[in-house]
């Protein structure tokens, strides 16, 4: 059992790791930890093992939160596991330049994304290091319109 939880908090050490030279990377429009400010918290705690949406009033962003302890937390006290930005949200989220606003066909030909219609649709970035599943980027489109950036931390 102390193998298993060994292994575990070692490929977590490496997540981390991973996550936090990615985040080093991202650029917001105002860069301070103020930047979710907009977020609206309506619960005032999160059940161990369940996760919650938390909105902007204008619903153009949204930060996914996880309990991955066994006691109750408060949002604030809980993993973020993922964020969602639309092209009108005050956030401004581009991975390696490729965000809201951007052409569908950068992202195609950057990352080699599969599209089911060149206009209209969703498609996935999937972003993997040392052969580990770290995460997923999806990108929404409209008329070829990157119109929405989907974030999701594993």
């Amino acid at each position: 059992m102390q193998t298993q939880i060994k292994k575990a908090s070692e490929s977590m050490e490496r997540r981390v790791s991973h996550m936090q030279q990615e985040f080093s990377e991202i650029r917001a429009g105002r860069a301070n930890p103020g930047v979710l400010d907009k977020v609206k918290v309506d619960v005032d705690k999160v059940e161990a093992g369940m996760a919650e949406y938390f909105y902007s009033e204008d619903g153009n962003t949204a930060v996914y939160v996880e309990n991955l302890t066994e006691a109750a937390l408060a949002p604030k006290d809980c993993t973020i596991t993922g964020l969602s930005v639309t092209d009108e949200s005050d956030i401004k989220l581009t991975i390696d330049g490729i965000g809201p606003g951007s052409n569908i066909s950068d992202a195609v030909s950057k990352y080699g994304c599969k599209l089911d219609d060149p206009k209209n649709g969703y498609t996935y970035i999937e972003d993997s290091g040392n052969g580990e599943f770290y995460g997923e980027i999806t990108l929404f489109y409209n008329d070829g319109i990157i119109y929405e950036v989907d974030v999701d931390f594993y």
